[in-house]
């Protein structure tokens, strides 16, 4: 059977976390030292990139 359908929805649950962490973040106004928000945006940008590494494997 085609897979497409699975691999786009497990891509978009993946990045769902960078929208609920940014939401945290900048909505409920939590407060993050400047090395926490490094971290935290690094993490936010690998995920970002494996999702769209994902989308391109064929």
């Amino acid at each position: 059977p085609n897979m497409n359908g699975l691999a786009t929805g497990f891509i978009l649950s993946q990045t769902s976390v960078v929208l609920a962490t940014l939401t945290g973040i900048y909505f409920l106004k939590q407060h993050k030292t400047s090395k926490e928000m490094v971290i935290t945006i690094i993490g936010l940008v690998l995920i970002l990139v494996a999702a769209s590494v994902t989308v391109f494997i064929k």
